[in-house]
């Protein structure tokens, strides 16, 4: 589209005000769909959603100041995302459960690491504590053809609470590749049992690990 602005002999400007625009738009919702652990984050948004904010109301605000033509369809663009930024921080701020702060990228990476840890010790369970406070530990019960996985998940200074624990419970199983059905039982004082089914025996110690740096896992929550 740049390209055809250009040949089609459009005012100096316009192509460069329609790709940082339109670039900026589909960026911020692309970044919804990344899973890069080592993103700096900033009140649950990350630098690149926070540049496409940016970015077109610079456009504008060069438009205002007669550096670069007036359209009137960059303005409706700006808004997009900045419309967008505050929708989604006002349906995190009502929501009964932080979800973007349980499944953003970097607590998703410490998640798989606590219950990597937890499956290596399973012989003798051992309490792994990820960077948003989230304990697990893990025990099983085989039998010759399936694995019945119990995790316990609870959290560190304060209760954990049910719809937290099942955010959590669907992404212990999504993270373990478990195919069969689980169940979430609430146990005493904000402690909560997720009980798995695993068809394959021979599988059920893995976990899946995002290919970072075990290290992203210590930076900290998204904030």
């Amino acid at each position: 589209m740049g390209c055809g602005l250009v040949l089609a002999g459009s005012a100096p400007g316009v192509a460069l005000e329609w790709y940082v625009v339109a670039y900026a738009v589909a960026r911020f919702g692309l970044e919804l769909l990344r899973g890069d652990a080592g993103r700096v984050y900033l009140l649950g948004f990350s630098e690149a959603q926070w540049t496409s904010v940016a970015l077109p109301l610079l456009v504008v605000a060069g438009e205002v100041a007669g550096a670069l033509p007036w359209r009137a369809w960059t303005v409706a663009a700006a808004a997009l995302p900045v419309a967008a930024m505050g929708a989604l921080a006002a349906r995190r701020h009502l929501a009964r459960v932080a979800g973007h702060r349980l499944l953003c990228p970097r607590h998703v990476r410490a998640t798989a690491e606590a219950l990597a840890a937890a499956a290596a010790a399973a012989d003798q369970p051992a309490v792994r504590t990820t960077s948003l406070g989230i304990r697990v530990s893990r025990g099983e019960v085989p039998t010759e053809q399936v694995v019945t996985s119990h995790y316990t998940l609870s959290r560190a200074g304060r209760d954990l609470d049910a719809a937290t624990a099942k955010v959590l419970a669907g992404l212990i199983v999504r993270l373990r590749r478990q195919d069969g059905g689980h169940d979430v039982v609430a146990g005493r004082r904000g402690v909560f049992h997720v009980i798995v089914q695993e068809a394959a025996a021979q599988d059920r110690n893995r976990a899946v690990v995002p290919p970072v740096g075990g290290a992203l896992s210590r930076a900290g929550p998204c904030r």
